[in-house]
């Protein structure tokens, strides 16, 4: 039954009626199939978080992450895991500050980058982890998160991605006391910024 409303929902939603994604996701759950439920959950996490709202952003994902365990191993698994656990970071660094809840669900996504380095996420990912490393003074841990994002971003010419690594060393070459470093890895970032929409 649940899966007939998911999809009669889905119907409406295609010839433009508003039904929320975390109505989607929960027909998908409770008709017993995961990964709809999953791309769902992401869609309304990724939502909370846009309209300022870190707090029900981590309830989405607190739930996406019990139900992550039913999804078959996979790379779209592997995709929704890195994306729920990307957008929980990221929302508990606005709730929580940069703590540990923010810290493992980011480290997690970033073991997953491995699996799925394509990820439409990679760059809020490596940007948000290493930022929040370098909030919490692991200097040399967030120049490795830099290191990676400016890797990626060289093979994919990703102006996102190098704009992020060099936003971070910059960032930590300020705080390391080498301004003129700091000030050539800011400018380089920013001339990169220009070139996103």
């Amino acid at each position: 039954l649940h899966r007939k409303v998911a999809a009669g929902l889905e119907d409406e939603r295609a010839h433009g009626c508003a039904v929320s994604a975390v109505e989607l996701a929960s027909h998908f759950e409770l008709g017993r199939q995961p990964l709809p439920a999953l791309r769902y959950c992401v869609e309304a996490a990724e939502a909370a978080l846009g309209r300022f709202s870190p707090e029900e952003c981590m309830t989405i994902t607190e739930r996406a992450s019990s139900l992550l365990q039913q999804a078959p191993q996979g790379p779209e698994r592997n995709a929704l895991e890195l994306a729920i656990a990307t957008l929980r970071g990221l929302a508990a660094i606005r709730a929580l500050g940069a703590g540990s809840e923010a810290k493992g669900a980011l480290q997690r996504a970033y073991t997953l980058l491995d699996e799925v380095p394509q990820h439409p996420m990679r760059g809020r990912l490596l940007h948000g982890f290493g930022f929040m490393l370098y909030i919490r003074g692991e200097y040399a841990e967030a120049l490795a998160v830099a290191d990676r994002a400016q890797s990626l971003g060289a093979v994919t010419n990703d102006p996102a991605l190098l704009s992020a690594a060099c936003s971070l060393h910059g960032q930590v070459d300020h705080m390391q006391g080498r301004p003129r470093s700091a000030q050539t890895c800011l400018e380089c970032g920013l001339a990169l910024a220009e070139q996103l929409d």
